[in-house]
């Protein structure tokens, strides 16, 4: 087939959605299949690293079109750089050959709907492949009051995009609950969670370990938060839990990656001067196994209504370093399915860092084999359940072949 994929971010940009975008066009290609990708010409976080308009990257070839480049410093210069990235997709996708399917992401917000209307314009087949879901969560977060035009309007188009599409992927059960009370029949939604990002590769000691020389922490029982500091997953639990556990200098409390969030916890840390949290930037791919192996126990956070319009994507890469994990969030999510198939893990809701802490302790005071048992298994489990491989031949066989076949037959 000739596919289109369509989506913000592509390699060599490392953010998970386009990691994970990456691995599905090359994958496709490698099966045979002509693949081509239109994303955006801008560095994802770094806004003013640029990359070629136009390049064939191992057989695929990539459409990079304009945007701006204000970053993420608040609501209106990210909506600057979406808008302006959806307009260029939209005139790159005038001219482009006509392909048999194109699969559609979500980033930027609602580029579904851009990916549907010209699908039809152009009479090809459209898969959206939801990682998650909007306007569902601007609303859920305060941007977008739930009542207003603007949110209505947005509404109608994502239930427009749900109907039109061939076919949708979600990532997870909750996520196909919520896209079946938009009309969605199940025949029409798959279900593919996506996969570890980084490879199966196992990281020196602590002691040894590049990530945590350079940053001197060898000696320190480290809580580690890696991944986007999203609106949508608060960290008050986990900073309270920092300010209560400030005065135990053997613990820190380390945050690696960007997002919005970034800056509550800095304003957290310099209001209660706290001395036990490090912040440091999104590290490169080749940095990854050794930044979250530097973790003696992951925090994963997804915020309470969250629940079903995004998908914790950083679940897999904690569950594979053989790591404990302690999971803020709801009682009923994603993370509290998989608590129950992989060992380690320990729930918090939010607003108890009380419980927290005291998970934190009950780790701490463990011997360093102890706290290996607890969770050894899980890359064994992970990268078996979760095998990008297995699961990307699922989405071929499942949803390319069979069941776009299947809409077209029915046509």
């Amino acid at each position: 087939m000739r596919v289109l994929l369509l989506n913000q971010v592509f390699m060599p940009d490392t953010v998970a959605t386009a990691l994970h975008v990456t691995d599905l066009a090359m994958e496709l290609r490698q099966e045979g299949h002509s693949v081509t990708v239109v994303a955006d010409k801008r560095e994802y976080n770094n806004r003013k690293r640029r990359y070629p308009s136009r390049e064939n990257l191992q057989g695929i070839e990539v459409h990079r079109v304009f945007s701006t480049g204000f970053g993420k410093k608040n609501i209106l210069t990210r909506l600057c750089d979406a808008s302006t990235f959806l307009l260029s997709a939209a005139w790159k996708l005038l001219f482009l050959e006509r392909q048999d399917v194109l699969i559609v992401f979500t980033s930027p917000p609602m580029i579904g709907v851009l990916g549907v209307i010209f699908a039809r314009l152009r009479k090809e087949r459209c898969i959206q492949w939801m990682m998650d879901l909007n306007p569902h969560t601007a609303v859920e977060v305060g941007y977008l009051k739930p009542k207003s035009l603007v949110t209505r309007l947005l509404f109608m188009l994502f239930n427009f995009s749900v109907r039109a599409s061939d076919h949708i992927v979600v990532l997870d059960r909750w996520m196909e609950k919520r896209v079946r009370n938009h009309g969605a029949p199940p025949e029409k939604i798959s279900i593919i969670p996506p996969w570890p990002v980084q490879n199966r590769e196992t990281s020196v000691g602590k002691k040894k370990n590049p990530f945590s020389q350079k940053y001197g922490i060898q000696n320190k029982f480290v809580v580690c938060y890696s991944g986007n500091h999203s609106i949508a997953h608060p960290l008050d639990t986990v900073l309270e839990a920092a300010r209560l556990l400030q005065e135990e200098p053997d613990v820190l409390f380390l945050f690696i990656g960007t997002g919005l969030r970034v800056k509550d916890v800095s304003e957290f840390v310099d209001k209660h001067n706290l001395s036990n949290v490090l912040q440091v930037p999104h590290q490169p791919l080749e940095m990854l196994r050794h930044s979250l192996n530097t973790a003696d126990v992951h925090l994963v956070v997804m915020g309470s209504g969250v629940k079903g319009l995004v998908h914790p994507s950083k679940i897999y890469g904690v569950l594979a370093t053989a790591k404990p994990y302690i999971f803020v969030g709801p009682q009923e999510s994603h993370v509290t399915d998989l608590m129950a198939d992989f060992p380690g893990g320990f729930h918090v809701e939010h607003g108890h860092p009380e419980q927290l802490v005291s998970f934190i302790r009950q780790l701490k005071n463990r011997s360093e084999a102890e706290l290996s048992e607890l969770a050894q298994g899980n890359p064994d489990s992970v990268f078996s359940r979760f095998a990008k491989e297995k699961l990307i031949r699922l989405f071929s066989d499942e949803v390319l072949r069979t069941r776009l076949s299947l809409s077209e037959a029915n046509l």
